[in-house]
């Protein structure tokens, strides 16, 4: 589901993956390594597969932040959000890290919201429950990864809807 929300936000945008850096970005909690270590459970074979440019994570609440994640790392990016529903973090804190870029004017900068909203994500969920319970959902992960349709991306903006970017 993140990936192929990336590579739509890509054809969307008009760039090409191979030139663009995917960041995956959750919330982290400093408490517990729970939500870093399910974030990088899905980066590892996004950056493996070698589609983008560059793949990492960030985080709102531990390091790295996105700001440090953004400076880091040349090129246009697609960031996914990896929320289970579009609320605060996911649909006004994101896009306000994002638009802190430090490198904001010299790329364009996409924002696909939580996956959570995301329909393929019920067949994702089915996938998982068969697979605990030993029966088949009637599709793999990957196919229900594939599923759906394709999901606008949005143009990160400061608050104030400047546009951020490169034309």
């Amino acid at each position: 589901v993140i990936e192929r929300r990336a590579l739509a936000a890509c054809a969307e945008g008009g760039l090409e993956p191979g030139r663009c850096g995917l960041l995956v970005v959750a919330h982290g909690y400093t408490g517990s390594p729970a939500s870093r270590e399910a974030t990088r459970f899905h980066t590892g074979p996004l950056a493996a597969a070698g589609r983008f440019r560059w793949v990492d994570a960030a985080f709102l609440e531990e390091e790295p932040m996105i700001p440090d994640r953004l400076a880091a790392h040349a090129g246009d990016v697609v960031a996914v959000g990896l929320f289970a529903a579009p609320g605060g973090h996911a649909a006004e804190d994101v896009p306000e890290a994002l638009a802190a870029d430090p490198r904001g004017g010299e790329r364009r900068v996409f924002y696909t919201g939580a996956i959570g909203a995301d329909p393929a994500m019920a067949g994702v969920i089915a996938t998982a429950i068969a697979a605990t319970l030993g029966g088949d959902a009637g599709t793999t992960h990957g196919e229900a990864g594939a599923s759906g349709p394709p999901v606008p991306a949005r143009r990160a903006a400061p608050p104030t809807g400047v546009e951020h970017g490169a034309g």
